[in-house]
């Protein structure tokens, strides 16, 4: 995963859902721009009218440099055409394990630190946690990305790969990392959302 990756998500029109409305217009553009390593697309899997389009740029100067090209200036147009609400974006630098978004379910969870908490106990925690699962081998392990929102103060995310939605919830009734978990929810977070996504490529230049 690229250690600057676009993430953004919309409720979708209905034009969309009944298929008279595609991804080729976005997915010609981002075919043609350079800095541009992989870009994948789904819905959640708790509300399929959500869709993600996850984007993995090679640097922030790449998806600046792509913004001020022709097809950059078509691109959030393009967007428009297909969200039935708006777009939110966010920008995060992961730190990677493996490739989770090439998993066929992602876990996909934002927090929200409170002003006087730090990153640091969330961040071991969910390495240990990642760790059981690992050890577990409740599903294959396709990697694990963590990384801070960009512009977003006490904003962190995480994505996790698994080989269903039925292999995560097993997974997370597991002794070991049951009791992770409850260290986890101790912090008692200003935010928390967790959503699973089933992503498919949507271009690969990489």
């Amino acid at each position: 995963m690229s250690k600057y990756t676009e993430i953004l998500h919309f409720t979708v029109v209905e034009d969309l859902k009944a298929g008279t409305v595609t991804l080729d217009g976005i997915r010609d553009l981002l075919s043609k721009a350079e800095g541009l390593k992989r870009s994948y697309a789904g819905p959640t899997i708790e509300d399929p009218a959500v869709l993600y389009i996850i984007n993995e740029w090679a640097s922030k100067d790449a998806y600046a440099a792509f913004l001020n090209s022709p097809n950059g200036t078509a691109y959030e147009p393009a967007l428009q055409v297909l969200s039935g609400s708006p777009v939110v974006r966010f920008f995060v630098e992961f730190d990677e394990d493996g490739s989770a978004l090439s998993a066929p379910i992602v876990e996909y969870a934002t927090f929200t630190l409170k002003e006087d908490d730090t990153v640091e106990r969330l961040k071991a925690l969910l390495h240990e946690l990642i760790d059981k699962f690992k050890a577990a081998k409740t599903s294959k392990h396709y990697g694990s990305g963590w990384g801070e929102v960009l512009d977003k103060p006490n904003m962190y995310q995480s994505i996790l790969g698994w080989d269903s939605i039925e292999a995560h919830q097993y997974a997370v009734q597991q002794p070991l990392a049951k009791e992770v978990i409850g260290k986890i929810m101790e912090q008692q977070f200003a935010g928390l959302e967790v959503v699973h996504l089933a992503l498919k490529p949507v271009v690969e230049n990489a």
